[in-house]
């Protein structure tokens, strides 16, 4: 495998599948959950659910619970994913990108995308006979 290569896909896994925001050391932290699977403090805040005293965390990505105590930080409880860590700047780099939604808010901010320029894709692999249609900013 080439330098290139490998360089794309380390890039690849320096963002958060769920917001796309790439990951930095003062937002957007790297955290593991039990599953081993990372995604940044912020979609993790969002997706967690109290329930009396634990405080649960599905993975978007196999659906592993986390259970932690209720009421405490999440950088504070959950390890933080060092392999990223120790690749990520210090602060933002101050240039702009693409414009997107924000997936919670249902604002627009500025992240990084890497999505080829299409219209339309259909996709039946995971949903049986079901389909599945996605619209990309063209």
């Amino acid at each position: 495998m080439s330098s290139q290569n490998l360089t794309a896909v380390d890039q690849v896994d320096l963002e958060c599948i769920v917001c796309c925001h790439e990951f930095y050391r003062r937002s957007h932290v790297p955290l593991l959950l039990n599953c081993k699977h990372t995604f940044c403090v912020h979609c993790l805040q969002k997706i967690s659910k109290q329930m009396d005293c634990i405080c649960t965390i599905c993975c978007p990505l196999c659906r592993w619970i986390t259970c932690i105590q209720a009421g405490k930080d999440l950088d504070r409880v959950l390890d933080l994913d060092y392999k990223i860590w120790e690749q990520i700047p210090e602060e933002k780099p101050r240039r702009m990108d693409n414009k997107v939604s924000d997936p919670w808010s249902g604002s627009m901010s500025t992240v990084k995308t890497r999505w080829p320029r299409v219209g339309r894709i259909t996709s039946r692999q995971h949903f049986g006979m079901r389909k599945l249609s996605c619209v990309f900013p063209v």
